[in-house]
């Protein structure tokens, strides 16, 4: 059996509260924490330093555009609800990033 390895990025703290904050919510949030740690995976190597910058969230985005629709829409909703919690609780992010709803031409960008 594999070893659930934790989040390591500097959203770290931020990531493991808002798990903490579902699973309080009696959801199962088993596989979209899987989602969130591959992010958070992401973010350590692209950007292991703060600030949460736009070009790193584009990059993400490119880097699941060979996904089906349906799995890149659950991968974005899952991350953007994680770092709308992370900005909202004072991560640091670049002048002008905000996490409103994700737009629906950010679903298609890797199409």
């Amino acid at each position: 059996m594999r070893k659930r390895q934790g989040f390591r990025s500097w959203l770290a703290p931020h990531f493991d509260r808002f798990i903490t904050l579902r699973h309080a919510c009696l959801a199962d949030y088993t596989a979209q924490a899987r989602l969130l740690r591959s992010f958070d995976r992401f973010m350590a190597s692209r950007a292991p330093k703060p600030p949460l910058r736009g070009e790193t969230l584009l990059a993400y985005l490119h880097s699941i555009g060979h996904l089906f629709q349906r799995s890149r829409d659950n991968i974005i909703t899952v991350v953007w609800q994680a770092l709308a919690h992370a900005i909202r609780h004072a991560a640091p992010s670049a002048r002008g990033t905000q996490m409103a709803s994700p737009s629906p031409a950010l679903h298609s960008l890797g199409t």
